[in-house]
């Protein structure tokens, strides 16, 4: 019976080692799913941002978040006047979720256009795989003296 038990006790030694070698994968990838950083973003409420019915010049706005490849985003945005006005713009606002909340990437960066009741822009920005991130936008007009804004939020997005 010893010389069976001496046999056995390695065996399961030796495999438990093996099975151990095979998982290297780590803490953060076996929890989170999808080779996530972070756990994903709680849902907040009135998530799409805010425009003022009463404007009289800015009539909407929109934006879209996508991969573009393995190291940057795609964002764009669209705002809308009623009108033609003397100047329209968007200003991009790309957030990352660290965990706990959103958190941005760097500074907002502004684009405008004018003489025209649309405004839309399309750019690329770096962004980090393993991370969830979404677009805030600030749609804005400027005419005759009158400065109007609106805001969109993006859903976010898995960068893999």
């Amino acid at each position: 019976m010893k010389q069976l038990a001496f046999r056995i006790i390695p065996a399961i030694i030796v495999g438990v080692i093996v099975l151990l070698s095979f998982s290297n994968t780590t803490e953060a990838e076996r929890r989170y799913k999808y080779g996530a950083k972070t756990p994903p973003p709680v849902e907040e409420m009135n998530i799409d941002g805010f425009f003022n019915s009463n404007h009289q010049y800015l009539l909407d706005g929109t934006n879209l978040l996508t991969i573009y490849n393995s190291d940057y985003v795609r964002i764009e945005g669209t705002t809308y006047a009623k009108q033609y006005v003397d100047t329209i713009g968007v200003t991009f606002y790309l957030q990352k979720w660290n965990g706990v909340s959103w958190e941005y990437t760097g500074a907002g960066t502004t684009y405008s256009g004018s003489k025209r009741d649309v405004f839309d822009k399309t750019v690329l920005r770096s962004a980090e795989a393993g991370y969830y991130y979404r677009l805030k936008t600030r749609h804005w007009i400027s005419h005759n003296g009158v400065y109007e804004q609106g805001e969109r939020v993006s859903d976010y997005i898995l960068m893999k």
